[in-house]
C-alpha cells in the first residue's frame, strides 16, 4: 500500500481549515444577527415603557378621533408639558407657586423670556 504523497496531506488539511474557518464565519454572522435582533427588540420595548409615553401630536390625534374629550386632552397636555418643563403642572398648564419658574428665573431681567403663556411686551 503506497503513502499519500505529501501534498495531498497538506491539501486535505487546506481545505478543513477552509471548511471550519467557514463554519466558524457562519456561526459569528449568526450569533450577530441574533445578538442585534433581541437587542433592538429589548431597546424597543424599555422605550415605550419608560420616558414620556405620548407626543403631543399622539394626543391631538386621540382627541381628534374622539378617544379623549377635550378635557382630558388638557389635563394630559398639562402633564406632558410639565414633565419636559421638569414640574408638575395643573389642568391649566401652570406650575404651582415655588415651581422651577421660581427657582430659576433669568439673571438678567431684560434677557428674552421664552415664557409662551406671557403675553408680548412691546
Amino acid at each position: 500500500m503506497a503513502e499519500p504523497a505529501l501534498g495531498a496531506s497538506t491539501t486535505d488539511s487546506v481545505i478543513q481549515v477552509l471548511i471550519w474557518g467557514g463554519v466558524l464565519l457562519l456561526a459569528a454572522i449568526v450569533l450577530f444577527g441574533v445578538v442585534w435582533y433581541y437587542r433592538r427588540r429589548w431597546l424597543t420595548r424599555s422605550e415605550l415603557t419608560g420616558g414620556t409615553p405620548w407626543t403631543l401630536d399622539d394626543l391631538r390625534r386621540m382627541r381628534e378621533a374622539g378617544h379623549i374629550t377635550e378635557e382630558e386632552y388638557r389635563a394630559l397636555r398639562a402633564a406632558l408639558v410639565a414633565a419636559f418643563r421638569g414640574g408638575q403642572a395643573d389642568a391649566t398648564g401652570r406650575t404651582p407657586p415655588g415651581g422651577p419658574d421660581e427657582i430659576q428665573g433669568p439673571a438678567d431681567k431684560n434677557a428674552p423670556d421664552f415664557d409662551l403663556r406671557k403675553g408680548h411686551e412691546g
